[in-house]
């Protein structure tokens, strides 16, 4: 949905200088916007969507349709709570990414966000 509506010019139209007292333009906008929204089309789009994901293999599903964060907030991270205790989302991220072999491009980030030490 958020890529048809940015493929409409979500946003961004309606902040060109040159539409900005073209009440009929904006209005055209607003409208094609609000077509692109109806509620039965998203519905059928969804859904055909869905049936193309159920067909994939679960690992392809698991890397490229499945929303990561989410998927480690309300999957993950409370499987591994059940299996080695609590602890906060972030922190088990944190505790992952450190035990990590470190990736000599990624060194800079990781020092930044205190993840590793400054060699």
């Amino acid at each position: 949905m958020w890529e048809g509506l940015r493929s409409l010019g979500f946003k961004e139209k309606l902040l060109a200088v040159d539409i900005a007292e073209d009440d009929d333009e904006i209005k055209k906008i607003l409208h094609e916007w609000h077509q692109f929204l109806n509620p039965e089309d998203i519905w059928a789009r969804y859904m055909d969507r869905l049936s193309d994901v159920v067909q994939k293999p679960i690992d392809e599903k698991l890397k490229v349709h499945v929303h990561g964060k989410e998927f480690y907030k309300k999957v993950v991270n409370p499987t591994l709570n059940e299996l080695l205790g609590q602890k906060r989302a972030e922190e088990r991220q944190f505790s992952i990414i450190r035990t990590l072999p470190n990736a000599y491009d990624l060194q800079p980030v990781l020092e930044r966000l205190g993840l590793v030490a400054n060699n």
